[in-house]
């Protein structure tokens, strides 16, 4: 795959336990995602497109969408997008995990 350099990871959340004042569909842009940090990983039987394939990303702590995703109970489907070019479509896991880096970004 070429280099990516237009990110855009659109998010819907598709639970109805948001605040209020929190839209259901929202867009997590370039300057949250941290850069070179998209990795894919491909899980093929057979030369069979598999469900089980993952992208991990590193998003900036002062993104919003970070609050959002974690405080919903709802499942949260999300397109990764290299400008209007679909990477990627899947669902967020609710096996997240942070960690701390060098940079002091958290990972999602």
């Amino acid at each position: 795959m070429s280099s990516i350099t237009e990110p855009s990871l659109e998010l819907f959340f598709l639970g109805s336990d948001l605040k209020m004042d929190r839209p259901n569909e929202q867009t997590i842009t370039k300057e949250f995602i941290i850069k070179h940090t998209i990795t894919f990983k491909k899980q093929l039987l057979n030369e069979l497109k598999s469900a089980s394939n993952q992208v991990t990303l590193l998003i900036d702590k002062e993104c919003v969408s970070i609050e959002d995703i974690i405080a919903t109970d709802g499942d949260v489907k999300a397109i990764l997008k290299d400008d209007e070019q679909v990477l990627f479509t899947g669902y967020i896991s609710t096996n997240f995990s942070w960690t701390i880096t060098q940079r002091g970004k958290q990972a999602l």
